[in-house]
């Protein structure tokens, strides 16, 4: 069984290690609400007991809205190679050739252009779990989770339904 858990990104920082090593690390403060495989909202009046079901060092799904950039040209959004940036050239920054000539009469669906970039439902997998501060409901992932600080961020963990109550 699945459980999903709300929480609230709020920023990222970097933990070093006994041995030196600098960890990058995400901030993640979690919300009384979650919701079981059954589609069932569960309100936990004590966070302990979601935060209990952490452990340090065990692998999460993490899903959250990515930021957005808004309309991006072609060299940003797809990666694409600009043209020739010398004399007399009128294509720098231009896309090119849409297609064929008349034959199709028309530019195939799907065919990689300018436009909106970011602003959707991204799943990180295999996130680990650095540090829990009980106190203060707060997890310690390693690495970047979607999305800018204070967004909501949707933890999937599998687990027992029963560990909870």
């Amino acid at each position: 069984m699945n459980l999903y858990i709300f929480a609230k990104k709020l920023g990222m920082s970097q933990i070093f290690q006994n041995s030196g090593l600098k960890i990058p690390v995400t901030f993640l403060l979690i919300n009384s609400y979650s919701i079981n495989n059954k589609n069932y909202l569960i309100n936990n009046t004590n966070n302990n007991l979601v935060i209990n079901n952490f452990q340090i060092g065990e692998k999460i799904k993490i899903s959250g809205i990515s930021i957005g950039k808004g309309n991006q040209g072609n060299i940003k959004r797809n990666n694409f190679k600009r043209g020739p940036m010398s004399h007399g050239s009128k294509h720098h920054r231009l896309q090119g050739s849409l297609g064929a000539g008349t034959t199709p009469g028309r530019v195939f669906p799907g065919k990689k252009m300018a436009g909106r970039t970011g602003g959707k439902n991204v799943t990180i997998n295999g996130l680990t779990i650095i540090d829990t501060f009980l106190k203060n409901n707060i997890l310690a992932i390693k690495g970047s989770i979607p999305g800018k600080f204070g967004n909501s961020i949707i933890i999937k963990k599998k687990y027992i339904y029963d560990e909870i109550k």
